[in-house]
């Protein structure tokens, strides 16, 4: 898969540099347990909603036929969604080369989290006829069991100043793998239709008579990645001779590119009745990515590393505000074996 093959990659690249530089080889077994609040930015739902109201050519042609002067207007009400921050409890490793001043660090992470999103579309359509207004209210549900696979993979350069400062820099790629089911259910009211019916003297069709059609189950799947450039300093507090607190202050320039989303819809036999792909705009984006933790040495070989690391995505192009940020943040707990 294609992180064994960069981990494989860069894996490799370091091994190259290691003996050129007569460098110390430290191996990180790591631990980290993330929080990630995409499923909470909301502002994209914004592109799904008209802001002014708009004919209903179809049917105002029908209406139009009985009186020239009626027609039927359409508009978005709003719409919401309820869900959580999705969890990811991640295992992997980091593997070091120490020179006298440069440190080169690969680290590699995987793990997997759920979540459960509600979403939900409003709409109404008022026909204007004569003296006469009736209005419809319709209701779009989407109830999403998505499962996410994530996968980080952080290759630094870290150059010593002195014992307190270090400057450092370094390239991050994430990757999230999502897929689950979800049904679709839509809930609306009839009455211009009756009403249209009814003045015409015919039948409704059986779909618009049904006042509880059969919810659609389809199973949604995606892939999102995230390139990322980062910079920033490194400041050491020695406690004592055992313990140094740290804290890690990074600017990053991150880049999403476009991704697609595949529905495949099922009948209720689960047989698969059809596939759609939606493209979905990527997005730059730039922030902070911060980090403050200590290090506690065990023995003369051995170090026990705590942090915790928050980084924010601020969205300069794509479908979300600025405002409406990525968060990751969460704790990291590693031991660190001097070879």
């Amino acid at each position: 898969m294609k992180f064994s093959v960069i981990s494989s990659a860069v894996v490799g690249i370091l091994v190259a540099i290691a003996p050129a530089a007569q460098a110390e080889v430290i191996i990180s077994p790591r631990f980290s347990y993330y929080f990630d609040n995409s499923n909470l930015r909301v502002s994209e739902l914004a592109d799904n909603i008209r802001p002014d109201p708009a004919v209903d050519a179809e049917r105002t042609a029908v209406i139009q036929t009985v009186d020239p002067d009626g027609f039927i207007k359409s508009r978005d009400e709003g719409s919401g969604r309820l869900t959580e921050q999705t969890t990811f409890p991640m295992v992997g490793g980091a593997i070091t080369f120490v020179g006298d001043k440069n440190q080169f660090t690969f680290t590699a992470m995987a793990g997997s989290g759920n979540s459960t999103i509600n979403t939900i579309f409003g709409s109404s359509s008022t026909l204007f006829a004569g003296d006469i207004a009736i209005d419809d209210v319709a209701i779009l549900r989407a109830n999403d069991r998505i499962d996410t696979d994530r996968y980080d993979v952080e290759f630094t350069w870290q150059r010593r100043l002195n014992e307190k400062f270090a400057i450092f820099g370094g390239l991050r790629y994430e990757r999230l793998e999502t897929g689950g089911p979800v049904t679709v259910s839509l809930r609306e009211t009839n009455n211009i239709d009756v009403f249209i019916a009814d003045i015409l003297g015919t039948e409704l069709p059986p779909q618009l008579v049904d006042a509880r059609p059969t919810p659609q189950r389809l199973n949604t799947s995606s892939t999102l990645e995230t390139f990322s450039l980062r910079t920033g300093v490194t400041a050491f507090v020695p406690v004592n001779q055992s313990l140094t607190a740290f804290f890690n202050g990074m600017a990053h320039a991150s880049y999403q590119p476009n991704y697609t989303v595949t529905d495949t819809l099922f009948d209720v036999n689960q047989d698969v009745i059809g596939i759609n792909q939606t493209s979905r705009s990527g997005e730059f984006s730039a922030g902070p990515d911060i980090a403050v933790g200590a290090q506690l040495l065990l023995t003369d070989n051995l170090s026990l590393d705590v942090r915790y690391r928050a980084i924010f995505f601020f969205p300069l192009s794509g479908s979300f505000s600025f405002s409406d940020a990525r968060v990751n943040h969460g704790v990291n707990m590693g031991l660190s074996l001097r070879l």
